[in-house]
């Protein structure tokens, strides 16, 4: 039993690996703006768009995983991410790059939720917060190694063509429809006799333990909110990485190199993410984000401002873990779980689309620094929110099923 656990956690770490083995990322921003001749502001919308486009998909695709299967809504998604990604990289224009991150938006929201709601099941039977945060820190490194990876392929590769790292990244998704195959899911439930019978629920019936859930769930509700907004923070300096290093007067030869380094330091911090513990952890973090972003906007030093990433980087594997594993473990309704995750998605990718459209205006308007100073404000007020309510993020208990767990009569 045990091994099959183990397996079943390496092979979601595997299919991590191959959905985000994007060999084009280090090289995107530069590529829109020196190849397609796109400015910032159009390059923050075309990247929007993916975000956009979750916003609709997001919760609809969570409701087709728990109806006919995660398993199978993950296949469905690296099918979409593979065609999505290949578009990226044969396209040349402003709106047909919209669209095909449009297609590549669908994949992912078909894979998000319900790849974590497998997650949590296979981990249910454990009953706790620990192991679940270990196992994320393993499958978000095996992110990181696909980063890591795919950064140092594209420093080579990109001295021959730019296209062709979209084409590996679409066959790296294609290889994934394969090991989603082997994923073990068991669509389960214990009727009014006791007996196990095939899980079949009605869409309005998902929607409304959804949104029932997270209007009911206090501890849901507040770590939502907290992922939400770390994850935006996180993501959108992500995007503005490349521009950072423009601005470090670092050549675009060298971003392959750097972007794997950035990867290492995530890579080891998810590792010691079960170790962290402490009451002060949900303060501390938006407190560092503040101060390294204003370090970040005012040092003109490339060391320093390297050394300023890599701390953002190392907070980066200690915070997201343990947040995605406080989100599982407050859901107490298995029937819309991957709904109920694709929510907090879904509100996640609206503030960010309308975040990076808004930074690449700024970045073209003022300057990368502007934008950092204005994420370190952004930063000093979350912290503030998590100061006044301190005493619910301090209580990181797993929730007990039975007190949190709604009426099916009521629904």
């Amino acid at each position: 039993m045990v091994k099959k656990f183990e397996s079943q956690v390496r092979l979601f770490g595997l299919l991590r690996f191959l959905n985000t083995f994007y060999v084009y990322n280090s090289i995107l921003v530069f590529y829109f703006s020196n190849m397609i001749k796109l400015n910032y502001t159009q390059i923050g919308t075309v990247m929007a768009s993916y975000y956009t486009a979750s916003i609709l998909f997001d919760i609809p695709t969570g409701m087709i995983g728990d109806l006919i299967g995660k398993k199978k809504a993950i296949l469905i998604g690296a099918i979409f991410q593979c065609i999505g990604i290949f578009l990226m990289g044969s396209l040349q224009t402003y709106m047909l790059l919209i669209i095909a991150h449009i297609i590549f938006a669908l994949g992912s929201s078909f894979i998000s939720g319900s790849e974590q709601g497998l997650i949590y099941k296979l981990h249910e039977k454990h009953d706790k917060l620990d192991v679940l945060n270990r196992s994320y820190g393993k499958i978000f490194s095996a992110s990181i190694l696909s980063t890591i990876a795919a950064a140092l392929l594209s420093s080579v590769v990109i001295q021959y063509s730019y296209s062709v790292t979209f084409y590996i990244s679409a066959f790296s998704n294609f290889l994934a429809v394969f090991f989603v195959c082997l994923v073990h899911e068991e669509r389960v439930y214990e009727d009014k006799t006791g007996k196990k019978a095939f899980q079949r629920v009605r869409p309005l019936q998902i929607m409304k333990e959804s949104f029932q859930e997270i209007r009911v769930n206090r501890q849901l509700l507040l770590f939502s909110i907290y992922y939400i907004f770390t994850a935006i923070i996180l993501t959108s300096v992500f995007f503005q990485y490349q521009p950072y290093l423009q601005h470090l007067k670092i050549s675009p030869t060298f971003f392959g190199v750097i972007y794997a380094l950035f990867g290492i330091i995530p890579l080891i911090s998810a590792q010691l993410s079960h170790l962290i513990k402490g009451k002060y952890i949900y303060i501390l973090n938006p407190l560092i984000l503040a101060v390294v972003f204003l370090g970040m906007a005012l040092t003109k030093s490339i060391w320093l401002g390297i050394v300023l990433i890599c701390l953002f980087r190392f907070n980066w594997g200690i915070i997201i873990p343990k947040i995605q594993s406080h989100i599982d473990t407050s859901i107490t309704s298995e029937t819309s779980r991957a709904t109920t995750v694709s929510t907090v998605y879904s509100v996640h990718n609206l503030l960010l689309s309308m975040m990076l459209i808004i930074s690449g205006h700024l970045i073209e308007s003022y300057s990368i620094a502007v934008l950092l100073i204005i994420y370190s404000l952004f930063s000093l007020l979350f912290c503030l929110y998590v100061f006044i309510f301190r005493r619910s993020y301090n209580n990181t208990e797993v929730p007990s099923k039975s007190t949190l767990m709604m009426d099916s009569k009521e629904l």
